[in-house]
């Protein structure tokens, strides 16, 4: 039986390590972010974790954080320039030796980086953080907040249209938005959650159709967040045939302004 070789992933791509030099004049550098570069794309992670910078700088552990969220703002800021024509923020930080790879995506080139010279963090514990600071900044309930807001900052009447418990074929389901024109369900698909993030929206799908003889309207409104195009087109295209094929409208925003002007037409 002859084993084929596996396949290398799909993208040539590179990264570098972010280094900070904490104390001036010290040879010891901490390994505190990524800059990667996949698709022509170039991006900077952190990396360290908050547990780390507690145990490493203890009362300063605050300041240690903003200085260091302050470098990779600022590398990101400056995306587009090469490394010879980077201007670092603050002395004491440089970028490593860059490492050519291929990867799969963003995610699993942030995994190769942590992997192969980060000695303070696991990927594990990157991913940890990710998802915490994705149930902070793109949850489906900071999602369906924030539409909230601002609709009702156009159409008070609105607000008790939101977040409408309704008992289903005897279960109880909790709808995003829920009036006689319109029922929707709100969600998120984000690339590095997208697994289960499409779980999710996949029994929202079916909430919808659960719920069809009580509305004039359906609506799977989601928020998305790619990194790679061609995942993204996959992606809207199959929840855009689930939901049509079943008569459910399906609309992808990039942000809570984009879907307040969705809600809004569809109630006008």
């Amino acid at each position: 039986m002859i084993i084929p070789f596996p396949k290398l992933p799909k993208y040539e791509a590179s990264w570098s390590p972010v280094l900070w030099t904490p104390v001036y004049g010290s040879e010891e550098a901490l390994m505190v972010g990524v800059q990667g570069e996949i698709q022509g794309e170039r991006f900077v992670e952190r990396i360290i974790p908050d547990r780390v910078l507690s145990v490493l700088c203890r009362s300063q552990k605050k300041q240690a954080a903003s200085i260091i969220d302050f470098v990779i703002d600022s590398l990101n800021k400056q995306a587009s320039k090469t490394d010879e024509e980077l201007i670092m923020p603050l002395t004491g930080v440089r970028l490593g030796a860059q490492i050519n790879t291929f990867c799969d995506d963003r995610l699993s080139l942030i995994e190769q980086a942590i992997m192969s010279q980060s000695g303070l963090t696991t990927f594990e514990e990157y991913e940890n953080s990710l998802a915490s600071s994705s149930s902070k900044n793109g949850s489906r309930k900071a999602f369906v907040g924030d539409i909230k807001e601002l609709v009702i900052s156009e159409r008070a009447d609105l607000e008790d249209n939101f977040n409408v418990k309704k008992n289903v074929s005897g279960f109880d389901v909790d709808y995003s938005f829920y009036s006689k024109k319109l029922i929707s369900q709100m969600g998120v698909l984000r690339e590095d959650r997208i697994k289960n993030d499409t779980d999710i929206l996949r029994r929202y799908v079916l909430d919808l159709m659960d719920a069809r003889e009580n509305m004039s309207n359906s609506l799977l409104l989601i928020q998305e967040s790619f990194y790679d195009n061609n995942t993204r087109a996959r992606s809207l295209d199959a929840f855009n045939t689930l939901a049509r094929r079943r008569n459910i409208r399906f609309e992808s925003v990039t942000n809570p302004e984009e879907g307040k002007e969705v809600i809004l037409s569809m109630v006008a």
